[in-house]
């Protein structure tokens, strides 16, 4: 099934994962990467400095090569919340890690991101975009989403079309994650996403 899971696939009609041939995933894949940002992109993190950075490369339709050059979109000691324990000063692994866009019902795009907090623990942060696209300059909310040594989630809308949350809990110490779904709706003011 690459990497969608069996949510996502329903979304896009899958009837069920081992039901779905290669070519009906290539075209829910499709999909997927379009419905938030309508270009196929790749978006990761890179852990090759002392200060995360999370990147963007455009790339072709059929997926196998960039199109231009990978752009650096924000670093992760750039939120207010991580000048703290965990601010690169104090600790030469400061992570962007986990990223996952979303698309709100009146436009913004979203990242939801995971990194160290302040307060000792990681974190599912939200930044968003000032334009509304990839390209835009990147703002940092200063409350996070998850403040609870949880992080790496995704939205997926369930079977009667809710918004939800996943992510793993805890991440320390190592080897006890577990899998938490929270139910969550769209705010007006930041982060613009609520647990609930």
């Amino acid at each position: 099934m690459g990497y969608y899971t069996k949510f996502e696939l329903h979304a896009y009609g899958a009837e069920s994962k081992s039901s779905i041939s290669e070519d009906r995933e290539e075209e829910i894949a499709q999909k997927i990467i379009h419905a938030s940002l309508k270009a196929p992109v790749r978006i990761w993190c890179d852990f090759a400095n002392n200060d995360g950075e999370m990147c963007a490369v455009e790339l072709s339709k059929d997926l196998k090569k960039p199109v231009g050059e990978p752009k650096v979109l924000f670093k992760a000691s750039e939120p207010l919340w991580a000048k703290g324990k965990f601010s690169i000063k104090e600790n030469p692994k400061c992570v962007t890690d986990g990223p996952f866009m979303y698309r709100t019902s009146d436009g913004k795009l979203l990242m939801l991101w995971s990194s160290h907090r302040t307060t000792n623990c990681y974190c599912v942060a939200v930044s968003y975009s000032d334009n509304g696209t990839l390209s835009g300059n990147w703002k940092h909310c200063e409350e996070v989403l998850v403040d609870l040594n949880g992080g790496h989630g995704m939205l997926f809308n369930d079977l009667d079309g809710k918004l939800n949350y996943t992510y793993h809990f805890p991440n320390f110490p190592s080897g006890s994650e577990r899998a938490i779904i929270k139910s969550v709706k769209e705010i007006e003011k930041s982060p613009f996403l609520k647990l609930v």
